[in-house]
């Protein structure tokens, strides 16, 4: 095969791949983001194919996460861009080899298995780079996604990446007679998971809302503290920010109200800090009564592999019990199922007090969306300019500019989605099947057909 083509396959997967990993993706280049390269593993040897992934990943993690320059300096940013980019190449070498080692289906299957593997492992650890999931590119469409209240937004990668090889296996099969199966096999796979994210979209509402809705009023973080004026149908309101002055207006203007408030503590660092809490400051304030701290609440978040990763705090009080977190724990799916797991009923995640940059801000964003299918939990998700992004349990959303109006919250009793109770088993299992086809090239146990 002509250099010339295998070098475009990888430019076109590349662009295809970085536009799918945007926080708000164009939702069609995903499920075609990498059929050029998959074009291009049959016909070319191990070395040209691991050279055009790795130009794809460096085009689509320079596209998709071009912020973590303005993060961590271009030194810095350059070395975990060509790390990041090297490290996902490693699907593509495990694929090809046990493709041509063995046969075409065992070399998908660990492609697949180890592009999960280390999406999971990535988010597990890694902070930057958790927000950069192949699943999340459809995310601003929940109708489609109630599924991954099962499987999570990693399902959705197995999901997106089963279709393009559905797809590659269609316009180019090995034989004829498969062109036919493929065309069938990917209907499925495309449809049936539409149609279950169908019926549980329009079976939620009777499902997880019933009569003990309570409503609670929300005051976001702005440039200019406003003095809102609070409805009488509100016995319960969070403060997103914390600097003082929301305190002192609403305990003098609305004494007779419980208050929840909090201040978000930056978290751009490369590696999530162990044991640094994801707050600056928690409080609450019953009744006539003073504000009062929180902090004895926190306790440690630790990862599957035992190592204590953040802090949390979980704050009970008449509004629901609240998981209280900073916007960056957002990228992190496992961290956010303990609140689940702890009987939290709202999520709520507050911004850093500071202003961040817009990209990294509409990830946090979709995240919100995608904890709250995947939970069935409420998110709320407050920003530094006053910004409120309020998430149902299905997903729905909308965005509310806090001013001297107050957004309004609903939430409902909570129950525990698949999700929450069992987490990632995709991301999970993928490192068993990952290592279990590597060991397979050395003892080959399969005829290649």
């Amino acid at each position: 095969m002509k250099p010339l083509r295998i070098g475009l396959a990888g430019i076109l997967s590349g662009i295809l791949l970085g536009l799918s990993y945007l926080p708000w993706s164009p939702i069609l280049t995903a499920f075609v983001a990498i059929v050029p390269l998959l074009y291009v593993l049959p016909k070319i040897k191990a070395l040209p194919m691991i050279a055009v992934a790795l130009l794809a990943n460096l085009i689509a993690f320079g596209i998709g996460d071009w912020a973590v320059w303005q993060r961590l300096g271009a030194l810095s940013g350059t070395g975990i861009w060509l790390l990041q980019a090297a490290i996902m190449t490693l699907p593509w070498a495990l694929g090809h080899l046990i493709y041509h080692r063995h046969n075409p289906k065992l070399g998908y299957i660990s492609m697949v298995s180890t592009w999960l593997m280390l999406e999971w492992a990535q988010a597990q650890f890694l902070g930057t780079w958790s927000g950069i999931q192949l699943g999340m590119a459809p995310i601003w469409v929940p109708v489609l996604l109630q599924w991954y209240a099962f499987l999570g937004v990693t399902g959705g990668t197995m999901w997106i990446l089963a279709l393009n090889i559905q797809i590659t296996r269609y316009l180019w099969p090995a034989e004829a007679h498969t062109r036919k199966s493929a065309l069938y096999s990917g209907l499925a796979v495309l449809l049936l998971p539409v149609l279950i994210s169908w019926g549980m979209w329009m079976m939620y509402a009777a499902y997880y809302e019933d009569n003990s809705d309570v409503q609670i009023a929300v005051f976001s973080p702005s440039a200019e503290f406003h003095q809102p004026e609070l409805e009488p149908v509100f016995s319960h309101i969070i403060l997103t920010n914390n600097d003082g002055k929301g305190q002192s207006y609403f305990k003098s203007k609305y004494p007779n109200m419980s208050i929840l408030a909090g201040e978000g503590q930056i978290s751009n660092t490369f590696f999530y800090q162990i044991g640094v809490d994801t707050l600056k400051v928690l409080k609450y304030k019953s009744a006539n009564a003073n504000f009062e701290s929180l902090s004895s609440q926190q306790l440690l978040i630790s990862d599957i592999m035992g190592i204590s990763q953040r802090h949390w705090q979980l704050a009970d009080w008449p509004g629901g019990k609240t998981g209280m977190l900073n916007n960056s724990t957002l990228l992190r799916a496992e961290a956010v199922r303990i609140y689940a797991k702890q009987g939290s009923v709202l999520i709520c995640a507050l911004s850093p007090p500071e202003k961040q940059d817009g990209w990294y801000l509409q990830r946090q964003q979709a995240h919100s969306v995608a904890r709250a299918i995947e939970l069935r939990r409420p998110v709320l998700c407050s920003t530094f300019d006053g910004e409120l992004l309020s998430v149902k349990g299905s997903g729905a959303y909308r965005i509310m500019k806090i001013d001297r109006q107050l957004g309004a919250l609903i939430i409902s009793n909570s129950r525990d989605s698949f999700f929450s109770n069992y987490g990632d088993l995709i991301g999970r299992l993928s490192i068993f099947v990952s290592i279990w086809l590597a060991l397979a090239t050395i003892v080959k146990p399969f005829r290649k057909k």
